[in-house]
């Protein structure tokens, strides 16, 4: 298949096979390790999120929570399989590793791959029914339509890479080690129409397709809506809304790096021409973990482009560590954004330093205030309303 066959190292160019080991090894792995954690922690952080929210503005938060777990699945398949091979030349001649590439590590990978492809594109669709149709949003992104979502997805996903289980299988050589051998159906014309269906159709050109438009039409309405300013809930749609365009374009950048770079290099264009085939290869070397970077940022990403994500994330911090400097800058972002909000809304109020002075010293209280200011940014809970006139005082 074109993603994933197998390359011989002669194929290589003299001097290219090193690099392509430090990227698919070294490089490779360490960017998932610090994927597998950065996905740990999203998950955490969103699953808290959703508990804030009301049902109908869970349905991102739980695709994500998705995406963050198939990423996750993807990063340990590629160190079981890309990276361990380039790691340990002995292992993989082991009839154990042997068996489990051809029957586990080879075609569950591609699941994964394939499962996080189409859950990107659920998710550019989740955003694209909130911002484009935000009439239909309440009966659309329900919490059990965004678990139909999901949960079709990865059947789908997984019923479509069935013919991956039957590509290789373990062979015995004549220095009695192990090697990974084409069966007769991955040699087949067969095999090769549904690798280019499969790899080229469904989980390139369709979804590529797909996220850009509908990526398109949801900037178009953001620009539309650009006079506006928005706050409480619809100020966290907005978030929503630029973490998740933020993680859609990363994909087709990504996406689009590794299809091209690993296009020319298994048709292997212009491998007569030395020169031209060496920079092919070379390029080839970091483009074959261009999915894996894809599953590794998305924790950074969500720090960058959304500031309800960090806040969480430091209210979790604060929680398990019980550390001052989480709880100092909880206090002083709370106290802050609660000021200009209450100055804005023509309240009186108390200075920022007495507001300050009046918080208390535990890391629960410092979360209560964290609550209290996004019940009033929001307006939903009119207990934390204060009427024209009254000073607001924790």
């Amino acid at each position: 298949m074109y993603m994933f066959k197998q390359i011989p190292e002669s194929d290589i160019p003299d001097g290219n096979t090193g690099l392509h080991v430090v990227m698919s090894a070294y490089i490779g792995i360490t960017l998932c390790c610090l994927g597998f954690l950065g996905n740990l922690i999203s998950i955490l952080v969103w699953k808290r999120i959703n508990r804030q929210r009301h049902d109908s503005s869970k349905s991102a938060g739980m695709f994500l929570i998705a995406l963050a777990f198939v990423d996750t699945g993807l990063l340990i398949f590629f160190t079981a399989t890309e990276g361990f091979q380039n790691i340990s030349t002995d292992a993989q001649n082991s009839y154990v590793y042997v068996w489990f590439f051809c029957y586990i590590g080879f075609p569950v990978y591609f699941f994964f791959i394939l499962a996080s492809v189409w859950l990107v594109v659920s998710i550019t669709y989740n955003r694209f029914i909130a911002v484009v149709l935000p009439h239909r949003a309440a009966s659309m992104n329900t919490v059990r339509k965004s678990y139909i979502i999901i949960f079709t997805t990865i059947i789908l996903a997984f019923l479509t890479n069935i013919p991956h289980f039957f590509n290789y299988r373990p062979v015995r050589n004549v220095q009695n080690t192990w090697n990974i051998v084409e069966t007769e159906y991955g040699k087949s014309f067969s095999a090769v129409m549904y690798d280019f269906w499969g790899h080229c159709i469904v989980l390139v050109l369709v979804p590529w397709i797909l996220i850009f438009v509908l990526n398109l039409l949801i900037i178009r309405k953001l620009y539309q809506r650009r006079p506006v300013r928005t706050k409480g809930k619809s100020s966290k749609e907005h978030q929503t809304t630029v973490i998740l365009l933020t993680i859609s374009f990363s994909f087709l950048l990504c996406l689009m790096w590794q299809c091209l770079v690993q296009c020319f290099y298994m048709l292997q264009f212009k491998s007569d021409d030395k020169d031209a085939w060496y920079h092919i290869s070379t390029a080839y070397a970091p483009a074959r973990v261009a999915l894996v970077l894809n599953s590794s940022i998305n924790f950074i990403l969500y720090c960058l482009s959304g500031q309800m994500f960090r806040k969480e994330m430091y209210t979790m911090f604060a929680e398990w560590f019980r550390c001052d400097n989480y709880r100092q800058f909880l206090d002083s972002s709370t106290t802050i954004s609660r000021t200009n909000t209450v100055s804005r809304s023509g309240y009186s109020t108390s200075s920022a330093a007495d507001l300050k002075s009046t918080s208390h010293g535990g890391v629960e209280d410092s979360t209560k205030e964290y609550r209290d200011e996004e019940a009033i940014n929001s307006g939903d809970d009119e207990r934390h309303s204060p009427t024209k006139g009254e000073n607001y005082t924790v």
